[in-house]
């Protein structure tokens, strides 16, 4: 009997809800390999640790991943391989007898991957066979696919919204009775997609976009206090109390607050982000200035810790599928996709350095799906996404009949 092929998964940066289902997925459509996956991301290059995923070990309904996720990188700040750590990758492959490479990443981490590519090709002499690499696409931040739109959207993003409109739908509540508005804080450090997304399908009356470019000027406290105060006017006048739900992106800029800490970095030199920090900046900015009184909220970690939901367990599913296909046709170098046509999800694959490019909102192709003006979501958002989360559910269908109020003077 011929001895079996052996695949090695990476996690890679920072992990999302249906990463452990992709590889599970990747293991039951494999069935001629041998699975294991390398111990806290590429860290394992110097534990030399893996984990044997040959039983059943990997539970698709369990956020991240089961042999841990890392943000460690093959290559320096200034983008060039560290040659102190090729040794090891060298010596990992060697004795793993790996015979190939799956790596669960978002841009900078798929770029990683298509590194490791690189150096696997050019040593492959020392490491004893060819090792062929491929991506499952990931990153709840959905920012992948370049200017041209490669990929519509990525795996984790569907729980990562969907978490998002849970927890206004719920916070609703809070602010009808409160009577005050909301600033949310979400994740989104470069790109608007998941914060926009949670604002649409969340009924949420303004977004603090981000994705502001390096010559225009941060947000304009007096300007978020405007539309605040003007969105509880118009549910005042609508529903009857004067709420607010406003979400803020967490890589936007607003002048006079500062929620970044420069002193602290990751490993591709990207500043530390608080999106709890913020919120709560400008909450108390906005009380000190113009006697705002306002309740804060993060949604953040409950976007990649929460269980993948079951659309999201699908889109892991074609996504391993895709990459299935593109093994057995004997291909390298790839990483899934998703396409959206006719109203229905397709998946495919694409070169990794296609895939792993920065998309932002303003990269859509369509109508603009905000409006910087208003800082609303646009119906284009809600066009756009529908094959994912279906129409939006009217806000009054979450809160309670406007009030008829009886004077007692």
């Amino acid at each position: 009997m011929a001895e079996k092929k052996k695949a090695v998964c990476f996690a890679l940066g920072g992990h999302i809800a249906n990463q452990n289902a992709t590889f599970h997925r990747l293991r039951e459509v494999l069935p001629e390999y041998d699975f294991y996956g390398g111990i806290d991301g590429f860290k394992c290059f110097e534990t030399m640790k893996v984990q044997d995923l040959r039983n059943n070990s990997i539970d698709p309904n369990f956020a991240g991943s089961v042999f841990g996720a890392g943000r460690d990188s093959l290559t320096t700040k200034t983008g060039k391989i560290d040659k102190k750590k090729v040794p090891g990758v060298i010596e990992f492959f060697r004795r793993g007898k790996f015979d190939i490479a799956f790596g669960s990443g978002g841009d900078d981490h798929g770029m990683q991957m298509k590194v490791l590519e690189g150096i696997l090709n050019e040593r492959s002499a020392e490491i004893g066979r060819e090792v062929r690499v491929f991506v499952p696409n990931k990153t709840m931040d959905n920012d992948l696919g370049g200017k041209d739109g490669v990929t519509d959207f990525t795996n984790g993003f569907h729980t990562a919204v969907s978490v998002g409109v849970r927890e206004l739908k719920d916070h609703f509540a809070g602010a009808w009775t409160s009577n005050s508005p909301y600033l949310i804080g979400v994740f989104g450090r470069d790109a608007d997609w998941t914060g926009a997304a949670v604002s649409y399908f969340g009924n949420a009356d303004r977004f603090i976009h981000g994705e502001l470019r390096d010559n225009e000027k941060p947000h304009s406290l007096k300007r978020i206090k405007d539309l605040i105060v003007e969105s509880q006017n118009q549910n005042e006048r609508r529903y009857g109390r004067r709420f607010a739900m406003v979400i803020v992106a967490e890589g936007t800029r607003i002048r006079g607050i500062k929620h970044v800490d420069s002193d602290l970095k990751d490993a591709h030199g990207h500043d530390k982000l608080n999106p709890e920090v913020l919120v709560v900046a400008l909450k108390k900015s906005l009380k000190e200035r113009y006697g705002i009184k306002t309740q804060t909220l993060g949604i953040t970690y409950e976007m990649r810790n929460s269980p993948p939901t079951r659309e999201d367990i699908n889109y892991a599913h074609l996504s391993a599928e895709a990459i299935a296909k593109a093994v057995r046709e004997g291909k390298t170098g790839l990483e899934s996709v998703f396409k959206i046509r006719n109203g229905r999800v397709y998946a495919d694959v694409a070169p990794i350095e296609e895939v792993s490019q920065k998309r932002l909102v303003r990269d859509y192709a369509g109508k603009p799906l905000i409006n910087p003006v208003t800082m609303k979501v646009t119906e284009e958002m809600g066009r756009y996404y529908q094959p994912l989360f279906g129409k939006r559910e009217p806000l009054a269908s979450w809160l309670p009949s406007k009030p008829r109020i009886i004077s007692l003077r």
